[in-house]
């Protein structure tokens, strides 16, 4: 299932769309024609490698901390927390 948002964030306009592939080349087609921003989660199906000029592919914050999430675990608690725990601290 796709979803595509866009719109005035007090009043979105959603599109629930099902395609049987999480593939790229779905949103491509959805969004031919389109200008401006598009959020993705980390899925490596989303990454727009030559984005159409007009579109800015950008990442989810939420995806980005997990990575700094795994990084700590697997680091474990033996080292000191450096600068990116402590701006992460409480934030996930």
């Amino acid at each position: 299932m796709w979803i595509f948002r866009r719109g005035d964030p007090e009043k979105p306009v959603l599109r629930y769309q099902y395609h049987p592939t999480r593939s790229g080349d779905v949103a491509n087609a959805f969004l031919h024609g389109f200008q401006g921003t598009v959020p993705t989660d980390g899925y490596v199906g989303y990454d727009f490698l030559d984005p159409p000029e007009g579109v800015r592919h950008i990442g989810c914050w939420a995806h980005a901390g997990r990575k700094f999430t795994d990084v700590a675990k697997a680091r474990g608690k033996s080292r000191k927390a450096g600068a990116a725990d402590k701006a992460l601290t409480g934030w996930m």
